[in-house]
């Protein structure tokens, strides 16, 4: 006699039950398209929404929790922390690792929001879905990238202006970066003072816009914007816990 198989039936775990809508959304540097599905994969609702903390709001804020998928792009990482703060889901896309979507001859913004969708309904896992640094990070990272920018404008400019002398039979004086501005120009030529001079005083009013969106109280004069983006750098580093910039 054959044995009944109903504990066998009675171990096998429940499965969650599935979101009840998945949104799909192209983000754009000023509009976003989304498409919203059903459970039956029924597109719903399809429309677009302003590419800025406000548009976001407005739209999610009043929705129950739903599954969102996005591309990994520009205005992804502060769209899905916003996005999650909210109460959804959400998935980053990989879509350089998706061809349906990147390398598709059916390419537009309500296209790719629903391929979005779709996919997200049926397996997340097939979007590979990627993990953004924290807005704080990314904040960190631009501060470092902005200090990076700031040091090869002030090097080009010093080498330019070394370069642009010696070509008129001038030689600027030896000095470092940061006070290569108050030295050189006591020592340009009368005839090239008024061109070179502008490009020697830009480091120090760099230097100057830079001191005073970080520290506005302050009103000592700046005189080297590297040095001044370096105070911004540990004051802000500093916040946002990165261990390093304590020392």
């Amino acid at each position: 006699m054959k044995k009944t198989a109903q504990h066998l039936i009675a171990e096998v775990p429940a499965r969650h039950s599935p979101t009840e809508l998945t949104i799909g959304v192209d983000l754009g540097d000023v509009w976003s398209h989304y498409c919203t599905i059903n459970q039956n994969g029924d597109v719903i609702d399809r429309g677009r929404f302003r590419t800025n903390p406000q548009g976001v709001e407005k739209w999610f804020k009043n929705l129950a929790p739903v599954r969102v998928a996005m591309e990994a792009g520009t205005h992804s990482i502060w769209i899905s922390e916003q996005l999650q703060l909210l109460g959804h889901e959400v998935i980053v896309a990989n879509v350089r690792e998706l061809r349906a979507i990147s390398h598709s001859d059916r390419k537009s913004d309500q296209v790719d929001a629903e391929k979005l969708a779709r996919f997200a309904r049926l397996d997340p896992k097939i979007l590979r879905p990627i993990a953004h640094r924290t807005l704080q990070q990314q904040q960190a990272l631009t501060l470092i990238r902005a200090r990076d920018l700031m040091v090869r404008l002030r090097t080009a400019a010093v080498n330019a202006v070394r370069g642009l002398t010696k070509s008129c039979g001038h030689r600027m004086p030896a000095s470092t970066t940061a006070c290569f501005a108050k030295r050189g120009l006591a020592m340009l030529p009368a005839g090239l003072a008024p061109a070179l001079a502008v490009s020697m005083l830009r480091d120090q009013r760099i230097g100057a816009i830079a001191e005073d969106c970080a520290f506005p109280n302050q009103a000592a004069p700046p005189t080297d914007s590297a040095a001044h983006i370096d105070r911004v750098f540990r004051v802000v580093l500093t916040s946002v816990a990165v261990p390093d910039t304590r020392r």
